[in-house]
């Protein structure tokens, strides 16, 4: 793959974000998944933007241009009416000149991708004689909306979203109070229901368009925004990093930070339980008065629960002493926090958030569970879909004077997180998170549907009795680490014995299925281990754990290679993840297959019925799994009347996974010709 660093492509884009956090971040993220394939991106911000924030650093090359407030940006201009007035008259003009300034330094621009918040850009652009792309930073839902009320397809004010549920543009049911609100209430929102129905105004003349979500979170809204629009998904564009990315190097950090703070927090989150944080938090951009704070500040106490709250240092003064001394009790108050850090940390376990765009994908992407507290514009859609279409969470509701209490930030919290529903929020959770990895991922799957050819398994040389390679037996990288002397407990169990338990390194189980699970290993009477992550542990009984210790070792980490090639083990119980099958095929290991959703039922029936080397784990008619069935599988798998044809089939598989990595093997003849192509 080209990259925008060794030199070899030409191409050069530029990326014109509006000049806020939540929409440079999002292009920035997108500007590094296209210098992975090859572009050189240039981020054109305002020069009060460069002048305040570090620069994003590689592979971003930056160029200034003016918004008409270069001493103090958008802040410094109090009504937003006037700032996209002056934005776009000074914008235009300095815009005009970064382009041209390209241009003659060799570097001219072979397409821009711009915020349609922006609408006059693709002017600019097409002035200069250069191809757009338009970056939608909203999701489909709100996107679908607005362009039909552009088209005038609906009519002012919208009442509800049933015309466009009627007519498969939307997959929920809206009512007004879901609706943004410059559709729903025109007459109070004249202009900001024109600079967000005006990013269509010259969509249909762009070359490409772009909306950051996902096809698998927004189906029907996602096919709706590409038949009529021409709009391609493209997110979620968050750091590598939090996307289990390998391609790109890893980063942490979006690109820009115009709020920054040194508080604590990192330290205070590494002291608390597992899943017991509510992290609080609203936004860059939005206000709350006195006694929204008061209200809001005064659940969090309520709910009983740890929890992280960001009150912006500009917002720090409407606390009252009463109220911040009673927050130093349970939780810790921080003026910043680096939000998708917290996210991912292992003991938030809720997220109160005002739902905009960037933060709920940001949720997503990290599997927490949120109580949404909408303010206005699409954050009352969005809400919507969190709570009836997504189902990670719950929406606080407004008490007859439109304001949200103190009673019902608590039992939202209380809901979410202790609530009949809890375990079910964490599923949907973990569940559009993988979504969210996969299609950020995807695009290692095939770089063009009908050239794609097969070149794996791609596993450590040592594993492929490959003897060309230096053996290797790792990967490259473990994020889980432990030293837990697995190997050396392995060693003292009879041939082919062991049963090894591993569900990855995502998928999480609640405390009623790893009880079923952990009982079930224990009554098959094999010797087993089992791979608990130390995230998970806290849900293991006592009495279950000692049941455990008579017959198994758990351990929260193991070299899964290494152990599935180790002699001792016989079988593998496993979630029959991609990379997870093929290392059990590689080496010849018989499956008990305990998928959980996506490719992993596939795969699942792949394996038992296709290629005869295991038996999948079935669920009752509840949808729950028993101690019972996990034992009969086990049992069947290495005792029962077709044990040997399941190992004839997985030693069947290995060798010809490994003779298509040997020398001549077509796997190998395809890397070859793949890398002469660049070596003539």
């Amino acid at each position: 793959m080209a990259s925008a660093q060794d030199g070899s492509a030409a191409a050069h884009v530029l990326l014109v974000p509006l000049p806020a956090q939540g929409h440079m971040n999002p292009m920035l993220q997108f500007g590094r998944r296209l210098a992975y394939h090859g572009l050189r991106p240039t981020l054109v911000a305002t020069r009060y933007v460069l002048s305040t924030s570090p620069p994003p650093g590689d592979p971003f090359r930056v160029a200034a241009f003016s918004d008409g407030f270069d001493a103090g940006g958008m802040a410094s201009c109090p009504d937003p009416v006037e700032y996209c007035r002056r934005l776009e008259a000074v914008g235009s003009e300095t815009l005009a000149w970064v382009i041209d300034a390209e241009a003659r330094a060799g570097r001219a621009p072979s397409v821009l991708v711009y915020d349609p918040h922006m609408a006059w850009v693709p002017r600019v652009a097409r002035a200069a004689g250069v191809p757009t792309a338009a970056f939608l930073s909203q999701p489909c839902a709100v996107d679908a909306i607005y362009g039909e009320v552009w088209a005038g397809r609906v009519p002012l004010p919208m009442e509800d979203g049933g015309d466009l549920r009627r007519r498969g543009v939307l997959s929920v049911d809206l009512a007004t109070a879901d609706l943004p609100p410059f559709v729903a209430a025109p007459e109070l929102y004249p202009k900001y229901l024109d600079v967000s129905i005006r990013q269509f105004e010259d969509l249909l003349d762009a070359d490409d368009v772009f909306v950051n979500s996902f096809d698998d979170l927004e189906p029907m809204e996602a096919e709706h925004m590409e038949s009529t629009w021409r709009a391609k998904t493209v997110g979620p564009t968050l750091p590598s990093f939090f996307l289990d990315d390998g391609r790109l190097p890893a980063n942490k950090n979006h690109g820009i930070d115009i709020f920054t703070g040194d508080a604590p927090c990192m330290e205070w989150l590494d002291k608390q339980a597992p899943c017991s944080v509510v992290l609080a938090s609203y936004g860059t951009v939005y206000s709350l008065d006195g006694a929204e704070l008061e209200e809001l500040g005064n659940g969090l106490c309520n709910s009983g629960k740890p929890f992280l709250w960001v009150v912006r240092s500009s917002e720090a003064h409407k606390l009252s002493e009463e109220l911040r001394g009673k927050c130093k009790e349970k939780g810790l108050v921080v003026s910043w926090c680096p939000q998708l850090e917290v996210l991912k940390h292992k003991a938030t376990g809720c997220f109160l958030t005002h739902c905009g765009w960037n933060s709920t994908m940001e949720a997503i992407a990290t599997a927490v569970p949120m109580v949404a507290m909408p303010q206005s514009a699409d954050q009352l859609t969005i809400a919507k879909y969190v709570e009836t279409a997504w189902e990670i969470g719950v929406r606080t509701r407004l008490d007859e004077k439109g304001f949200v209490t103190k009673e019902e930030v608590e039992i939202s919290i209380k809901k979410v997180m202790d609530g009949k529903r809890a375990a079910e929020y964490k599923r949907n959770a973990a569940k559009w998170m993988q979504k969210a990895k996969e299609a950020a991922q995807e695009a290692a799957y095939m770089e063009s549907t009908w050239r794609a050819k097969t070149i794996g398994p791609s596993l450590p040389s040592f594993y492929l009795d490959d003897g060309r390679l230096r053996s290797n037996t790792a990967y490259g990288f473990n994020l889980f680490r432990s030293t837990v002397p697995c190997m050396e407990w392995l060693d003292k169990q009879p041939p082919r014995s062991v049963v090894l338990v591993s569900y990855g390194t995502i998928s999480t189980f609640d405390v009623a299925k790893l009880e079923e699970l952990g009982n079930g290993l224990c009554n098959s009477g094999k010797p087993f281990l089992w791979v608990v992550r130390s995230n998970e542990e806290h849900k293991l009984s006592v009495q279950l754990r000692k049941k455990c210790e008579k017959r198994g070792l758990i351990v929260p980490f193991c070299p899964q290679l290494e152990v599935l090639a180790h002699k001792a083990t016989g079988c593998f119980l496993s979630h029959c993840g991609w990379n997870s099958t093929l290392e059990a095929i590689v080496n010849g290991v018989p499956l008990v297959a305990m998928p959980h959703w996506a490719d992993q039922l596939t795969i699942s029936k792949y394996m038992e019925s296709s290629w005869g080397m295991g038996v999948r784990v079935q669920l009752d008619k509840s949808g729950s799994l028993q101690r019972e069935e996990v034992e009969r599988c086990i049992r069947e798998v290495m005792d029962g009347d077709r044990k040997e044809d399941y190992r004839r089939n997985a030693a069947r598989l290995m060798n010809k996974a490994k003779e298509s990595m040997q020398e001549g093997g077509s796997s190998d003849k395809n890397i070859a010709e793949f890398a002469a192509k660049y070596l003539k």
